[in-house]
């Protein structure tokens, strides 16, 4: 039988996965990203001295998303030091973007991604299901169709299920 990690071993992993989760290989990125959400959820209570190690990784990975669904992000920052919640504000803010009125908060993937967008650039975006590509487009598209007043827009998909699927969430977002 394998005997459960130790507190230093769970700490050790975790600083693992901050490393792989700031690299600039995408596998890597991710890689640290399904560690530190994987340990997040399977660990519960038992490491609760971990939790604001497991925040501060995220809001420095810059997934906000998994952070908010967690539960950790100002529940747990809010026990906190000063300087985790500063960390925690500032790359949150870093990584908001403004469109059609409303505040986003993206992921560092999907800020690059926005940041390409804006700077007109053409590009083919390939990512996991739920990575936030379709969110992303959305948000923007809406954006610039507001700000333009003779703006045209094609958006293909695969079936007939994304069909409507996309035509709802522009149609919310507009």
């Amino acid at each position: 039988p394998v005997s459960p990690p130790s507190e230093e071993e769970i700490r050790k992993l975790v600083q693992s996965a901050i490393i792989f989760s700031g690299s600039k290989n995408t596998t890597a990125r991710n890689l640290g990203y399904m560690i530190l959400s994987i340990c997040q959820i399977s660990l519960g209570e038992e490491f609760a001295g971990l939790k604001n190690v497991f925040a501060l990784a995220l809001g420095r990975s810059g997934n906000f998303a998994a952070l908010n669904l967690l539960g950790q992000a100002e529940a747990t920052l809010g026990g906190s030091s000063s300087l985790l919640l500063i960390d925690h504000v500032d790359r949150r803010q870093k990584n908001t973007v403004t469109a059609a009125g409303s505040d986003f908060i993206l992921t560092d993937w999907q800020l690059r991604v926005w940041s390409a967008l804006k700077g007109r650039h053409s590009m083919a975006v390939t990512a996991p299901t739920s990575a936030g590509k379709s969110y992303v487009l959305i948000n923007y598209l809406v954006d610039h169709v507001t700000r333009s007043e003779e703006a045209a827009v094609s958006y293909i998909v695969p079936t007939r299920a994304l069909i409507t699927e996309i035509s709802e969430k522009i149609t919310e977002r507009a």
